[in-house]
C-alpha cells in the first residue's frame, strides 16, 4: 500500500510525481518478465526440459498465489489510502497562497485545478453569493480556510471537485453545514479542525473523507455522522466543547490511530461506543462529560492499554468510580508571567494560578476548560471534583 506521504498532493511544490512505489512494483514486474524471457530461449533446445520448467514454474506460482491468498484472508487488510490525482502542473495551477474576499475573487480563479498554498475563503468585505468559479479545483496543497464572515454563502456547493487538501479549518461555515465538499478524500497534515462559533448542525458534506493525516479536532458539532466513512487519523483526535452532541457513532469506521484522544466537556453526551474500534492511543483524557458513564470510560481506557497517561474525572459515577478519583492533576502554572492561568484541581479544591504557560500533561484538561467564559470556569472544575469537595 502507498505511504499518505505520497498521496499529498502540490504541498509547498509545484509539481507532484506519481508515487514511488508503482514504479517499484513496475520495476520489479518487467525484471521478472526478462527473467522468465531469457530462461524461455535457454531452455529451447530441449523440448523436455521446458515442459518440465513450465510445470515447475506454475506450480509454485499457483502455490504463491493460495498462500497469498491465505494470508490475505487471516489478516485484516488495513484501510484504502485514497488515490493520487493528476501531478500539480501546467497552466491550471497556481503557486503559492489565494484568499477569496468576493465574487470577483471566486471568478478570478475560474478553471484553475491546483493551488499549491493555502486557499481561504472569508467573503469580507464583499457577500459571495457561490463557489462555483471553483467548479475546476481538485488539490489545495495547503489548508482550505473557511472564514468569520461567510454567511453570505448557502453552501460550498462550487468545490464539488475537490479530492485532496493540505488541511480544512472551519471556523464559521455556511448555514452551519458543510455542503459542498462530498468528493473530499484525502485532508493531509495540517488536519481538519471544525471550531466553529455557531453550532455546525453536522458535518455530512464530509462523508467522502476516508483519511486524515494530521489532527481531527472537532468544537461545537451537533451530530459526526457524516464521518462514517473515516478510516484514519494519524494525529490527535480531540472531541470537546459540543453541548449537543449526544453520541460519537459517527467515528466507528476509525481503525488506524494511535496517539492522543480527548473527549471532554459535552454536557449532553451520552454513548462512546464509537470509539470502540480504536486499536490504541497514547494518552486519554475523558472528562466533564456528565451523561458518559465511568464505566464505559473505565473499558474505553482497558481496551487501549498500555497508556502512557490517563484521565477522568466529571463522567458519570453513578454504577463505576474511577481510580484515585481525587487526585491532583498534574498542571500547574509555570513561568514569572502575571497571567492569570487555570483552573487547576489540587487534591482539595479547585483554583487558579499566575504564570506564562501551563505546564504537566493535564493542560489538556485546563485548555478545554478555559473555552468556558472566565466567571465559569471555577465552576466546571468543581463540577468535574464535586465527588471530593
Amino acid at each position: 500500500m502507498r505511504t499518505p506521504w505520497a498521496l499529498l498532493l502540490c504541498l509547498g511544490a509545484a509539481a507532484c510525481g506519481p508515487g514511488g512505489a508503482t514504479q517499484s512494483d513496475s520495476a520489479a514486474h518487467t525484471s521478472s518478465e526478462s527473467g522468465d524471457e531469457a530462461e524461455t530461449d535457454t531452455d529451447s533446445t530441449d523440448t523436455d526440459s521446458t515442459d518440465t520448467d513450465s510445470t515447475d514454474s506454475t506450480d509454485t506460482d499457483s502455490t504463491d498465489t493460495d498462500s497469498t491468498d491465505t494470508d490475505s484472508t487471516d489478516e485484516q487488510s488495513p484501510p484504502d489510502v485514497p488515490q493520487e490525482g493528476p501531478p500539480c502542473e501546467g497552466p491550471d495551477v497556481l503557486e503559492g497562497d489565494h484568499w477569496v474576499y468576493s465574487e470577483s475573487d471566486a471568478q478570478a480563479l475560474e478553471g484553475i485545478r491546483c493551488i499549491t498554498g493555502d486557499l481561504s475563503i472569508i467573503s469580507y468585505p464583499e457577500p459571495i453569493p457561490d463557489l462555483e468559479p471553483l467548479w475546476a479545483l481538485e488539490v489545495i496543497g495547503g489548508v482550505l480556510r473557511v472564514g468569520n464572515d461567510t454567511t453570505s454563502l448557502d453552501s460550498l456547493n462550487g468545490l464539488t471537485s475537490l479530492t485532496s487538501v493540505g488541511g480544512l479549518h472551519v471556523a464559521h461555515p455556511p448555514n452551519t453545514a458543510l455542503d459542498g465538499l462530498e468528493t473530499l478524500e484525502l485532508i493531509g497534515a495540517a488536519g481538519l479542525v471544525l471550531d466553529s462559533f455557531d453550532p455546525l448542525t453536522d458535518v455530512d458534506g464530509l462523508n467522502g473523507l476516508t483519511w486524515i493525516d494530521g489532527d481531527l479536532r472537532v468544537r461545537n458539532v451537533e451530530d459526526l455522522a457524516g464521518l462514517a466513512s473515516l478510516t484514519h487519523v494519524s494525529g490527535e483526535l480531540w472531541i470537546t466543547n459540543s453541548p449537543q452532541l449526544t453520541d460519537l457513532d459517527g467515528l466507528a469506521s476509525v481503525v488506524e490511530f494511535d496517539h492522543r484522544l480527548v473527549v471532554g466537556a459535552n454536557r449532553e453526551l451520552v454513548d462512546i461506543g464509537g470509539l470502540a474500534g480504536l486499536p490504541a492511543a497514547t494518552e486519554v483524557y475523558v472528562f466533564s462529560n456528565p451523561k458518559v458513564s465511568t464505566c464505559a470510560v473505565l473499558d474505553l481506557i482497558t481496551g487501549l492499554q498500555p497508556l502512557e497517561h490517563s484521565f477522568m474525572a466529571g463522567n458519570d459515577d453513578a454504577m463505576c468510580q474511577p481510580v484515585d478519583p481525587c487526585a491532583p492533576m498534574d498542571a500547574h502554572a509555570e513561568g514569572p508571567c502575571e497571567a492569570v492561568l487555570g483552573p487547576f484541581w489540587f487534591g482539595q479544591s479547585c483554583g487558579h494560578s499566575s504564570g506564562c504557560t501551563c505546564s504537566g500533561k493535564d493542560c489538556v484538561v485546563v485548555d478545554v476548560w478555559e473555552y468556558a467564559e472566565w466567571w465559569q470556569r471555577p465552576m466546571v472544575c468543581e463540577a468535574a471534583f464535586a465527588a471530593c469537595i
